[in-house]
């Protein structure tokens, strides 16, 4: 059966970037696609699930947390347009490792799925499949690395510049209370570095 037209439409919108894919590999990815339209608030991913879904944000904004042993959230991941999330130890290896965070949908979203498996393997029998395979790897690696440099080596001053200077649609659209648990401080201490900001200008 054949995606609805609406899906059909954010498939070929996506692929196009991909401009060494030839229409047999399109057609190929499109197979074991999915799109879904996840409500504000829905859980995306549950703590606890092993889930082999790659999935890729083409409109809206994910929140990603692990509860702390004394029950409080952090948030670890902001996802927004073009950006990737799910399990990634079992994305990334090859064992059925249960997720350690939940992912939320913090608006209305469109999300692209695929079975990071079935991609592999139709990804083995194509250059340009496996291709992009190679470059989503690359760029997960790349984001991987951001990540651990976000968290552990800035400052949450740092981190807050760094979101102001290379993710402006989180700063616009994502509450202040996870933006202010992503960086790794409170709202009230978020409220003041914000102010003392503004001073400085």
């Amino acid at each position: 059966m054949s995606p609805p037209n609406f899906m059909l439409a954010e498939l070929k919108d996506y692929v196009s970037q991909f401009t060494f894919l030839t229409p047999k590999d399109i057609a190929n990815f499109i197979s074991i696609s999915t799109i879904t339209k996840p409500n504000k608030g829905e859980v995306l991913l549950e703590a606890g699930e092993v889930s082999h879904a790659m999935n890729i944000i083409l409109k809206g904004f994910v929140r990603t947390y692990v509860v702390r042993q004394d029950g409080e959230e952090r948030t670890t991941y902001l996802g927004s347009r073009g950006m990737p999330f799910g399990s990634t130890k079992t994305i990334m290896g090859s064992k059925d490792t249960p997720s350690n965070e939940t992912v939320v949908a913090l608006d209305d979203c469109i999300i692209l799925s695929f079975d990071i498996r079935e991609f592999k393997r139709i990804g083995n029998k194509s250059p340009g499949l496996y291709k992009m395979y190679a470059a989503g790897l690359e760029k997960g690696i790349l984001e991987a690395v951001e990540r651990l440099e976000f968290h552990s080596v800035m400052l949450p001053e740092q981190r807050y510049q760094y979101l102001q200077d290379n993710r402006p649609e989180i700063m616009q659209n994502v509450p202040l209370k996870y933006i202010a648990s992503f960086i790794g401080i409170t709202p009230v201490s978020l409220s003041r570095l914000r102010a003392r900001i503004v001073k400085t200008k």
